[in-house]
């Protein structure tokens, strides 16, 4: 789902937050699937990017660290998109169990003036991209 941003300004940006897991499998998943908002501050600045964490997850699902690895822009989307992430309650996979276990969740920020087909199209080919920053 795309979310309509509007400011307070008259621009408008249509924001899209893609959620992957680089961890293959994943052992746990979201338990609720939908997407994440676009944190209204990086709008507003226009940032836009990707951020991979660490997730510590314990038994019941529950986020209980996260931490990054790596992200572009390297600085103005680690603590929106931890906080995002923190909220999250977490199911076990497929393939998981429901023990603590630690993965990788990787988050891509895109926004567009024009219209959520594009905010989307561009978080597509950008979460085909690494997510490192070379610092």
């Amino acid at each position: 789902m795309m979310l309509l941003l509007s400011m307070l300004t008259s621009v408008q940006l249509f924001g899209k937050v893609q959620v992957s897991y680089p961890q293959t499998p994943a052992p746990w998943v979201r338990s609720e699937q939908t997407e994440p908002t676009y944190p209204l501050p990086l709008a507003k600045a226009g940032i836009r990017g990707c951020a991979l964490f660490n997730v510590n997850i314990d038994k019941d699902g529950n986020t209980d660290k996260v931490q990054l690895v790596d992200a572009i822009p390297s600085r103005g989307l680690e603590k929106p998109a931890a906080q995002l992430i923190k909220g999250w309650h977490w199911i076990p996979s497929k393939e998981g169990k429901a023990q603590a276990a630690s993965q990788q969740v990787r988050l891509d920020f895109c926004i567009d003036s024009q219209s959520e087909g594009k905010a989307k199209a561009q978080c597509l080919a950008q979460s085909q991209l690494k997510c490192h920053s070379g610092s």
